[in-house]
């Protein structure tokens, strides 16, 4: 992974893990990054992010999260409680797709997304 990606206003990547059959395990909004294996000492990571809802994203090189990671200060700190945060969704989702029906999925997932977006209206892309 050579960047990162923060969302800004309607764009709401799912990431996903596997091929084919894959699983949604998070939702990302304005309010996280895509990319946390690079800061967290990864160089690679076994899930994609497919974007679910048209808008935009800001993008920065990786090394540049990287370096600003290593100064210890507020944006470690800010980055560290966003990946534990992410963490906690990730297991929540799990625990949801196994013991939840289809309707309560879909509520959750409703949920998660209008929770990222600044209106309660969804505009999906086909993905």
């Amino acid at each position: 992974m050579r960047h990162v990606y923060s969302h800004h206003r309607h764009r709401l990547p799912a990431l996903r893990h596997g091929d084919g059959a894959s699983a949604e395990i998070a939702v990302v909004g304005n309010d996280g990054v895509v990319g946390i294996s690079l800061f967290m000492g990864g160089e690679t990571t076994t899930s994609r992010a497919v974007v679910q809802s048209a808008g935009h994203a800001y993008r920065m090189k990786a090394q540049l999260l990287k370096d600003e990671f290593l100064r210890a200060g507020p944006a470690q700190h800010l980055l560290l409680r966003y990946t534990q945060a992410l963490l906690t969704q990730m297991a929540q989702t799990a625990v949801c797709n196994r013991h939840h029906s289809v309707d309560q999925q879909l509520c959750r997932w409703l949920l998660l997304s209008l929770d990222r977006l600044p209106s309660n209206q969804l505009t999906m892309t086909r993905s």
